[in-house]
This record gives C-alpha cells, structure tokens and sequence, in this order.
C-alpha cells in the first residue's frame, strides 16, 4: 500500500496554483462578460475578442493539471467540458422535427463591397434556393466601382428594395419599402424595413448593419485614444441598436432582422435583441457558426432574428469566397 501511494504521482504546488489562477481567472471573464459587457472599454474587448487565445494559456495548464489526482481535477474537468459551450459558442444542432413543411429560407450575407462577384452572390442565393436574400455592404470601395448595378442585375426577377449599402431580394412581392438612415462614424448607417407578402401570411424584414465595436481607427492614438474611441463607439453602436429594436417593436405580425451586427453571441447589445427575438443559429445551428474572418473564422457577428410568429428549422453558416464574411443561411417554419 504505501509503494502504490507512493507511486502516485501529485501536483505541485505551483501546477495547484496556476489551476486555481485558471479557474478563477474564467470564472471572472465570464462573469464580466456576462454583467459588464460593453460597460467598460476592457470589457467590451474581453467580450467581443476571439476567445481562443484568451483561454489558449489556461486550456494548458488544465489539461496539465487533468495528469494529476484531487478533487481540483474535477474542477478542470468540468471547465473544460463546459469551455466549447460557455465561451466558443459551440452548439449541438438539434434533432429537426419530422412534419415541418419549410415555408421560407432567409440568407443574410455581408458582401464586402461587392467583391465577390455580382454573379457568385446570384448562384448562392440560387444553390441554397433562397425565398428571401439580405445584403450588406453592397457599395464601392474607396475609389472602386459601384457593385449595386451589377448586383440588382445578377437578381433579375426578383423583387428589391435598396436603401444605402443594404440590399432585399424576395421572390414574394415587396407591399412597401423604406430605409432609415442611423447615426455612425465615421460611415452612415442604416436600416432597410421592407413588408412581404408570403402566400397569405404578411412578413416585415428588417435588413441592417450596425457599426463594428473595435474598428481600425481605435487603435491609431494610443491605449488613451483607444479607450476614448471604443466608448465612443459603443454609444453609436446602442443608438443604432435603439433604432433598429424601435422600429421592430411597430411591427404587429411576423418580423425577421438580419444582417451584419458586429456583436459576438454575449454582452448587453447582444441580450437587447435576444430578449425579444430568436437567433436562428442559437436555436437550431450546429457548431461555432463563426462567420468572421472568412479565412480564420473565430466570431459569430452575422444573424438571423425571428419573432414568436416563426420557427427556425435549420442554420448553417455556408463557406464561400470573396468576402471577409461568411453568409448565413436559415429555413423557416410557421407557427
């Protein structure tokens, strides 16, 4: 007995305490992101940074620590059971219920000035038979050539609504349509509400693209023009939010939101809008659903909202060349 207790091997004490940093340290991070959230500039890039590299040191020492006997083996465990869930957004799809008849298949997609062809955003909307098409960043690049034209022709046939750099494709007739302009530095903003008609059921869309948190020119003066900058920011980034949630709350009937919010799945921006509506991905995705970077993709900013009046059925985020997004693409059912 004593040479078998002997050969057991044991933690060190620093090992011990690194654990205990680790789990402190996560135990924190997810405590602010969860009640701070965007209330602080070092929360807001707590919340909205990839999360990889974040936890990368931590995810070592746990894993180091899994070698080793004690009831703080147990904790690591359990952390890094939780990690994927708790901070990687990664999801189990649910199992799709037999009998839903689709009724409509929404795709939301931030086209990144246009550059990955009029005709490739046309033959996706087409591969996943898309009813309904939702498009951001459909304007020229400093000094670049207008994409709009040659988008609104590659989707000859279908019904449109446009309004600054935002785009609405149906295959059901538009009834009205109508762009609001949100406040936004230093690029204008907006959003475009447009009502369809769905065989017999009525469906307003909401198609917007709010202002990215942390942008480039937050990091050109400094960590005291950063903390400036990214306050700054979040305050346009809430009155854009207020005036896209204002203008769905008039909608009385089945409201879809879709577009690029610059929002990772956590913080206050994010719950205003989860509070109220159902993020397809969250609902029915499978996996990380990370749309950005198309090339290292390590957030999920791009979304597909839904009121009480429609259920999603399925959500995928679709590889696809040319932007520096992912589109996303959702089926639908009625209530």
């Amino acid at each position: 007995m004593t040479g078998a207790a002997a050969a057991t091997p044991l933690p060190s004490r620093r090992l011990q305490r690194l654990t205990a940093a680790t789990i402190a340290a996560w135990l924190l991070l997810l405590a602010v992101q969860r009640l701070v959230g965007e209330g602080h500039w070092l929360a807001l890039t707590l919340t909205y940074g990839p999360q990889l590299p974040l936890l990368l040191p931590g995810l070592l020492v746990l894993l180091w620590r899994l070698r080793y006997p004690g009831r703080q083996r147990w904790l690591a465990l359990l952390l890094l059971l939780a990690t994927p869930g708790l901070f990687l957004d990664l999801r189990l799809a649910p199992l799709r219920r037999s009998g839903s008849p689709v009724a409509l298949r929404v795709l939301t997609y931030n086209t990144y000035y246009g550059l990955a062809g009029a005709a490739a955003v046309a033959a996706l909307a087409e591969r996943c038979r898309a009813d309904l098409v939702c498009l951001q960043e459909v304007i020229p690049p400093a000094g670049g050539t207008d994409p709009g034209p040659a988008i609104d022709a590659a989707f000859a046939g279908w019904h449109r609504a446009a309004g600054g750099e935002l785009r609405i494709f149906s295959r059901w007739p538009l009834r009205e349509a109508h762009y609001v302009e949100l406040p936004a530095m230093p690029r204008l903003f907006g959003y475009l509400r447009a009502t369809l008609l769905v065989g017999d059921h009525p469906l307003a869309v909401i198609a917007t693209h709010l202002e990215t948190a942390i942008g480039r020119e937050t990091f050109e003066h400094g960590l005291r023009g950063y903390r400036r900058d990214v306050a700054r920011w979040h305050e346009f980034r809430l009155q854009q939010a207020a005036g896209v949630l204002q203008s769905a709350a008039q909608v009385r009937g089945p409201l879809l939101i879709a577009g690029d919010f610059n929002t990772p799945p956590r913080g206050r921006l994010y719950g205003q809008f989860a509070a109220r509506y159902t993020d397809a991905f969250a609902a029915v995705g499978g996996g990380t659903g990370y749309t950005y970077h198309r090339r290292l993709p390590l957030l999920r900013i791009d979304y597909l909202w839904s009121s009480p009046e429609l259920r999603p059925l399925s959500c995928r985020v679709l590889p696809t060349p040319g932007s520096d997004h992912r589109p996303v693409l959702a089926e639908y059912a009625w209530r």
